[in-house]
């Protein structure tokens, strides 16, 4: 077989640029039988005899497993068929990774293209495991072509085939793309629909919100023996946390600091229930006791069906002395605070919460406890938030650091006395959002 010399120089030039790929693989010198040349597409066409005078055309060429036997981009003159072993084709993308296309079994062959133009190849072939291969160079195909113009048939019905199978691929992979485009939009539009609703429902827990706080005191009292300040933070959108103040023209006020089971929609419209019951019934008494009775009995067939219940804390202030009765239902117990630190610690008033039991059937009494506040004394109340609130180890805050925070504000202004509670509470977190309400009243002596 004879080799053009012009090509020969041509593709020994595009080799030394780069542009063609240089022959890898081992040589061996096989000839290849009639059965092997059978399998070619674009030979069946030809008698044993024909195919027996075709085998001197081809060379046999060993390729270990990963060595490339047709690299992309590269300009090549030489079809490979798989004699054994396997091969990948594959295809690099535009971010680096390889896409592959086919694997391909004794019998199929690649590079066809390169018997006929001079153009890069477009895609890669790499042997999958130790493959033998017939290679046939551009030079003799012509001469076949020449020879055995039966050929042309094969080559052309072999390139039908050819593209009929890239079409039907390409149809498979067009109809896979679709599919995925339709979940994907099936999916993007019910995540805009849970948007909106999430959305929505934001709207509503802000408007909510902004309901629950109107129903917080819009300002303390001015009282002449004492100062007061409050604060409430719900931990989501609305809570159950709630204070109140009902005074009358006698110089007397009640305090009243809840805490309702429940968080989030439920527990906010448990509180605004609660809240008002407790200060219509409040209004005109001075007993806390008897507030904390009437009041549970006001709210026991309310919230017997749901099982939820309030814990709450009302003191009776006397603004013409310097006593305060406390009774309690289940919330904190208050903290007490001598202007000069020598006591600081948790007022003992115990109670059951409200709406637990109805109390009339035995005959239940809420306890009263007096105490007396000189001048700059503390008595602090607060909700359970602020001393189950946990950092990122599960640790409380707890009461001994409730009772240090207090006595560390000792004679400091109420206002001021809320705003270290709340800045110890938020240090201690360290950026962990807290999971309960946390409200504060502090009444100081002046």
């Amino acid at each position: 077989m004879r080799q053009a010399r012009g090509e020969t120089r041509l593709h020994k030039l595009t080799t030394l640029i780069g542009l063609a790929e240089p022959p890898g693989g081992q040589t061996v010198h096989h000839k290849p039988t009639c059965g092997m040349l059978r399998k070619i597409p674009f030979l069946t066409d030809l008698s044993d005899k024909q195919l027996s005078e075709v085998a001197p055309y081809f060379t046999e060429r060993s390729y270990a497993a990963g060595e490339f036997i047709i690299r992309e981009g590269q300009v090549g003159d030489e079809l490979f068929v798989v004699k054994s072993g396997s091969v990948k084709v594959s295809k690099n993308t535009v971010d680096g990774t390889e896409q592959i296309a086919s694997v391909g079994k004794p019998g199929t062959f690649y590079g066809e293209m390169a018997l006929l133009e001079d153009r890069p190849r477009s895609a890669n072939v790499i042997a999958l495991e130790d493959t033998e291969t017939m290679v046939l160079s551009r030079v003799n195909f012509k001469e076949l072509l020449v020879r055995f113009p039966d050929i042309n048939l094969g080559m052309l019905r072999a390139l039908s085939n050819r593209i009929r199978e890239a079409d039907a691929g390409f149809i498979r992979d067009l109809q896979e793309r679709n599919r995925r485009l339709r979940r994907a939009f099936k999916e993007l539009r019910r995540a805009q629909e849970q948007l909106r609703e999430q959305a929505r429902i934001q709207e509503e827990l802000r408007i909510g919100r902004r309901i629950q706080m109107s129903l917080l005191p819009r300002q303390d009292p001015n009282l002449e023996r004492f100062e007061i300040r409050a604060l409430c933070r719900p931990a989501h959108e609305v809570g159950g946390d709630f204070y109140s103040y009902i005074s009358d023209h006698n110089g007397h006020l009640g305090i009243a600091i809840g805490d309702v089971s429940g968080k989030s929609v439920p527990g906010a419209m448990l509180m605004a229930v609660a809240s008002s019951v407790i200060s219509s019934i409040a209004i005109g008494k001075n007993n806390p006791a008897q507030v904390l009775l009437e009041s549970n009995v006001a709210l026991y067939d309310k919230m017997q069906g749901n099982r939820s219940f309030v814990a709450l804390g009302y003191a009776c202030v006397n603004d013409d002395s310097n006593e305060v009765l406390l009774a309690n239902a289940g919330q904190m117990q208050p903290v007490l605070c001598r202007s000069d630190g020598s006591y600081c610690d948790f007022v003992d008033v115990q109670g059951l919460p409200l709406g637990v039991m109805d109390l009339r059937q035995n005959g239940y009494q809420y306890g009263v406890q007096s105490v007396a506040l000189n001048k700059n004394d503390l008595l602090v109340f607060t909700t359970d938030g602020l001393v189950e609130a946990m950092n990122s180890t599960r640790e409380m805050f707890g009461l001994e650091r409730l009772q240090e925070t207090v006595r560390n504000c000792a004679r400091l202004p109420a206002d001021e006395v809320v705003a270290a509670l709340i800045a110890d509470v938020e240090a201690f977190l360290a950026g962990i959002p807290p999971h309960d309400d946390q409200t504060i009243v502090v009444l100081r002596a002046l």
